[in-house]
């Protein structure tokens, strides 16, 4: 079972999106790798990036501190097991079984931290991008006047 951690230095992240690294491991919570975090920019295109990167390295599991509700939701429709780390201080390989002490397994995306800037914003609306990379929604007027959705930021 492939397990990703979102990484700052050497600690797990306060914040799964906004880590600056993602540490990739195995069942024994030896080190498969480790990526700069593709989320880290805030647009809807960043944190899709990440989790195109978390199924071509067919990540299983998740360990995070905190979690937002939308990027919550997202990993459990993936069927990903997303586990919470309750320890302050703890190394990769302590955390490799998913029974380990002081993890709590999240299962609803209510779970997770409410997005402040998420009801301000509206959700970004998805369709396909013309040639120039803007999205037809908002050339069609669907964005924020048509549908009540804003046009990421792409």
């Amino acid at each position: 079972m492939i397990t990703l951690l979102p990484m700052e230095q050497d600690q797990l992240a306060k914040h799964f999106t906004k880590a600056p690294e993602l540490l990739f491991i195995d069942e024994q919570g030896k080190s498969l790798g480790r990526v700069a975090n593709p989320a880290v920019e805030s647009n809807c295109a960043g944190k899709q990036a990440l989790l195109d990167l978390m199924a071509t390295a067919r990540v299983e599991r998740v360990l995070v501190r905190g979690i937002g509700q939308q990027m919550l939701g997202k990993l459990l429709e993936r069927k990903l097991l997303v586990q919470e780390v309750k320890l302050r201080q703890a190394r990769p390989e302590q955390l490799a079984n998913p029974q380990a002490p002081g993890l709590l397994t999240l299962t609803d995306a209510s779970q997770g931290k409410p997005s402040v800037n998420h009801q301000a914003k509206g959700e970004c609306c998805h369709h396909d991008h013309d040639a120039a990379g803007e999205q037809a929604c908002c050339k069609q007027g669907h964005g924020e006047q048509g549908s009540g959705k804003k046009c990421c930021q792409h």
